[in-house]
């Protein structure tokens, strides 16, 4: 006897054109139950940026909306599923869909899912979540709070597996060869409470790969990572503030002259030391990641960094590769750095002088 199989569509419920509107004020992108289900049920719904190059995996600039999770409890999972298949247009799960309420939801509850939207205090922040303070450029702080997106989760990971399946493919190996998969719980052991399911199945899973291990030489593992990575940018504390107080006594000096900050040959032949130290400063911790990749270049690596790496990390890395092109894309991106460094007194470096950090590339490029 031929064993059924049963229907898993799930019959269609009529809620009223109310509690569909009521519920689509309450779906997110981004939700604070995907944090800490204890929290008050509150979200932010996030507008896709569809002209956009911002080179950021985030929900604002992905170019195409993801999946909406709900802020009110598992109780919402009905009605946000029905939304949700208006949405797509695939009702594949459901059986006896009612094509008179899929029309109300379309005319009226669909539109308000294009407008940007928050709920929640404006003021007030649950203490179940996280706080991270950052600098608003003026002196003060600003409070943020972070939230997961469920929605952004699930695409990842639809992404991620089709790309691992096809590299494993190609390799002639499952998938398994080369990595697996681990699960980080979220919502405990009731995930709905967190958010919908296949969103919050997504958010719990993490990949694991191998990497390589050798007793005899530890040193590989550093070598892979400065690979994938790159080299540390930034300025050593000792030259900036060097660099500060040379330019601090050219202005104390003609200050009592009462007359505008003035380069003359002299004192622009020191600037250009002090720039000179901090190029090269740069450029020798470079070579010395450079040197702990070296010994595996052409046997273990393939080149000096990964082709995913921007130009400026692989040619800190690779001589060969510091062509004009890099050293524009170096010069700029140091005399950015300088330009934004502050005192201890909180004050722009280059603000001190009256330069722009474009000056400043002219003495960098020429350090090159």
């Amino acid at each position: 006897m031929r064993k059924q199989i049963a229907n898993k569509a799930k019959p269609w419920k009529s809620y009223g054109v109310d509690a569909y509107l009521t519920q689509a004020a309450c779906l997110a992108t981004h939700t604070t139950k995907s944090v800490n289900t204890n929290a008050a049920g509150d979200g932010v719904r996030v507008q896709v940026e569809k002209n956009t190059e911002m080179p950021y995996v985030c929900v604002r600039f992905g170019r195409d909306p993801v999946d909406l999770d709900y802020t009110n409890g598992a109780t919402a999972s009905p009605v946000t599923e029905q939304i949700d298949a208006v949405l797509k247009a695939d009702f594949h799960q459901f059986s006896n869909v009612d094509q008179t309420e899929c029309a109300v939801i379309q005319e009226q509850v669909l539109p308000l899912l294009q407008n940007s939207s928050s709920t929640g205090p404006s003021i007030s922040i649950s203490p179940r979540l996280r706080q991270i303070l950052v600098d608003d450029g003026n002196g003060s702080d600003i409070s943020l709070t972070p939230l997961h997106s469920g929605g952004l989760s699930r695409r990842l990971q639809v992404i991620l597996d089709r790309e691992l399946a096809g590299i494993a493919a190609e390799a002639g190996q499952g998938t398994r060869a080369f990595f697996d998969d681990v699960v980080m719980k979220v919502g405990g052991d009731k995930g709905q409470n967190a958010g919908r399911v296949h969103l919050i199945g997504a958010m719990q899973k993490a990949y694991r790969f191998a990497v390589p291990v050798d007793n005899k030489d530890p040193g590989i593992r550093k070598a892979f990572f400065i690979w994938n990575r790159g080299v540390p940018f930034w300025i050593p504390r000792v030259l900036l503030e060097g660099y500060v107080n040379f330019l601090f006594t050219l202005k104390k000096s003609d200050d009592r002259k009462k007359q505008s900050l003035q380069r003359t040959k002299s004192r622009m032949g020191e600037e250009f030391i002090h720039m000179e130290a901090i190029v090269n400063s740069v450029l020798s911790r470079a070579d010395r990641y450079a040197e702990q990749v070296r010994p595996y270049v052409g046997s273990i690596l393939d080149g000096f960094a990964s082709p995913d790496l921007p130009l400026l990390q692989r040619g800190l890395l690779d001589r060969n590769l510091r062509t004009d092109a890099w050293k524009d894309v170096f010069a700029s991106k140091l005399a950015q750095s300088i330009a934004s460094a502050k005192t201890k007194e909180d004050k722009l470096v280059v603000g001190i002088s009256g330069r722009s950090a474009d000056s400043l590339r002219s003495y960098i490029l020429e350090v090159l």
